[in-house]
């Protein structure tokens, strides 16, 4: 009889202290070996920093009286993108040398349209027994421009007071969507294409981001006071916020070397410019702007405090002195806000957005979801991936 040759699989894993690796067998018996990325920490500051922008917009649309400014979190929302996505695409030029453009859109279709379809027909179908028949084909019109990601460029071109807050469509809340998508729609061919051309060199990267977030900041202080809604809803006015988060992002090495005092300090005082934005800014303030800068720099500053220091910011996740196994792996109690109750969160919110069942009679808050319920849901499975992506100690290029 034969003597029966050992089986080796074509593929296994290979476990090596919290570092994964693959082992591929060749048929000559070499074995290519190709480790994955390593599991990130968990950026609970960024997490209570979402909880903090979620808390601050629901009660700006259900309380406004107390809380005038807090249409600001949507401020702080686009930061925090810009940090997160700009650190995973400039870590995958340094990685691989390019941008994995599929899988990336492949992977923001998953996570988002599933939610903003079934959150569109819902709404649709409720308005076609809630809301005045006049008001039908407007709302249909804005469920369909939502459904393509430029709800925000409707709203524009209707000159529509977002702080006005006066007859809202039920898909108002979509607009900060739109824009986002829009923004990881040409954010990574940008990325790429001075990759490309610049040789994958972090200077020139860092520079046209900075010539990019400045460009779209000088064009939201001059359109702001002549077209306001344009200013709001403009993906091209609200780009400089998503580029302030990108530039903490590649900052990153900088900022480690930095006292932990000092950062400290500044995250300190990036949570208060927040709230005194929150506190101060009301519907009166001409926004975005000149003063759409105080709760974006205080945004910055807190993201950029929890990546040089990331268990003494001012949201941190744990107040004890030493780090603890829980508040690295998973999310403390305080932050799961934007885990498992962000989702929550933004149902309430979506419950107040009122709507009218005809133009003379008053109608209760609409008991039917608000596309904003998809924002968070969305962000909700991004928080863990997203997150521990952003992570890192040292320079995405690196």
């Amino acid at each position: 009889s034969r003597p029966r040759l050992p089986v080796h699989p074509p593929f296994s894993l290979r476990v090596h202290t919290g570092r994964m690796t693959s082992v591929r067998e060749r048929p000559s018996g070499r074995r290519d070996v190709a480790p994955t990325p390593e599991r990130r920490p968990f950026r609970a500051d960024i997490q209570g920093l979402r909880a903090v922008a979620v808390l601050l917009v629901v009660a700006n649309r259900s309380i406004a009286a107390l809380v005038p400014g807090g249409y600001v979190g949507v401020d702080v929302f686009f930061v925090i993108s810009g940090f997160l996505i700009s650190g995973h695409l400039v870590g995958s030029l340094r990685r691989t040398g390019r941008i994995d453009l599929a899988r990336f859109y492949a992977a923001r279709a998953r996570r988002i349209l599933p939610a903003a379809l079934v959150t569109i027909a819902a709404t649709a179908i409720a308005a076609a027994f809630l809301v005045s028949p006049l008001r039908i084909v407007a709302i249909l019109h804005d469920a369909a421009a939502s459904a393509l990601y430029v709800p925000n460029l409707v709203f524009a071109a209707r000159q529509t007071d977002y702080l006005a807050g006066t007859e809202p469509s039920p898909f108002q809340h979509f607009w900060s969507l739109g824009v986002e998508e829009q923004f990881y729609l040409l954010w990574p061919l940008l990325l790429l294409g001075v990759a490309v051309a610049g040789r994958r060199s972090p200077r020139v990267i860092v520079v046209v981001i900075g010539v990019v977030t400045a460009a779209s900041f000088v064009a939201s202080v001059v359109t702001t006071p002549v077209t306001p809604s344009l200013a709001f809803f403009s993906p091209l006015t609200r780009a400089w916020e998503f580029g302030v988060g990108a530039l903490v992002a590649c900052a990153s090495p900088l900022l480690t070397r930095l006292p932990s005092r000092v950062m400290r300090i500044l995250g300190w005082s990036g949570l208060g410019m927040i709230t005194l934005a929150t506190a101060t800014f009301t519907a009166a303030v001409d926004y975005p702007g000149v003063a759409a800068l105080l709760p974006v720099a205080g945004a910055a500053l807190v993201i950029a405090a929890g990546t040089a220091v990331p268990r003494a910011g001012p949201l941190r996740p744990s107040s004890s002195g030493g780090p603890s196994r829980r508040s690295v792996r998973s999310p403390t109690p305080s932050t799961s806000c934007t885990g498992r109750s962000s989702s929550s969160l933004t149902k309430a919110w979506a419950s107040l957005t009122p709507c009218r069942r005809c133009s003379h009679s008053s109608w209760p808050l609409c008991p039917f979801p608000s596309p904003g319920c998809c924002i968070a849901s969305s962000r909700r499975h991004s928080a863990g991936g997203e997150a521990a992506i952003a992570g890192r100690s040292r320079p995405p290029w690196s």
